[in-house]
């Protein structure tokens, strides 16, 4: 089984929990920015066919991020690793498996998507395959 597709959303990393004293206790939560990215994710797919992966799989991803106009940057910013777990918690949402723990191999790419007033490139290309 093979799932690919384009994702028009700005790719983001997840950012680290913040940590909160509710009654003593600490409570960890994520920002709020960033719950309405996923929310955004999940939203994208709620158009598109999905069939849940069982088993063991294969993810390659290819993060195309905007480039600010005056940025002197090469790359993104943000660990690869933060982009893709936004993905993958986006995707565990969405009811493609039952958890990223399936994921087995993974090809991840980050970059800036090239200039084109034209198009929208910036977002998620997305390729998911299971592994036999």
């Amino acid at each position: 089984m093979e799932f690919k597709t384009f994702i028009h959303i700005d790719p983001i990393p997840c950012p680290r929990p913040r940590i909160a004293v509710i009654s003593g206790h600490g409570v960890a939560y994520y920002p709020t920015s960033y719950k309405k990215w996923v929310e955004a994710f999940v939203d994208l797919f709620k158009h598109k066919p999905i069939q849940k992966f069982d088993g063991q799989v294969s993810v390659d991803v290819v993060f195309e991020c905007r480039k600010a106009r005056t940025s002197k940057l090469i790359t993104p910013v943000g660990d690869i690793d933060n982009y893709v777990k936004s993905v993958l918690d986006g995707l565990t949402k969405v009811g493609m498996w039952d958890d990223d723990k399936q994921v087995t191999h993974l090809c991840a790419i980050k970059r800036f998507a090239p200039p084109d007033p034209g198009a929208s490139l910036v977002g998620i290309i997305l390729c998911i395959k299971s592994i036999t």
